[in-house]
């Protein structure tokens, strides 16, 4: 069985939009801070999933804030050590691509 991990890698990639991002991360902070810190975190980036032979991308997932993001990767490292290709590729809706 050829596992979704010997043909997909994923990693974390930071939000393309540097400017938009500086003004969400910045509302957050006077948010949070006006709610003494009971609001959630800004999203870390997201986790792109690409083919391990050519480096194109089969999708890409909001990483959400540090533990969000933490539960999942590990989700994703377990898929893509567990699952075989074709159910990965399903979960994701992938399949065929």
């Amino acid at each position: 069985m050829t596992t979704a991990g010997e043909v997909y890698v994923v990693a974390l990639e930071a939000h393309e939009r540097r400017r938009w991002r500086r003004a969400v991360v910045s509302a957050w902070a006077l948010a949070s801070a006006a709610t003494l810190g009971h609001l959630d975190g800004p999203s870390v980036g997201q986790y792109v999933v690409r083919r391990r032979s050519d480096g194109t991308e089969a999708f890409r997932v909001e990483a959400g804030a540090d533990e969000e993001a933490a539960l999942t990767l590990q989700a994703l490292e377990e898929q893509l050590a567990g699952c075989p290709v074709a159910e990965f590729e399903e979960r994701w809706g992938i399949a065929g691509a």
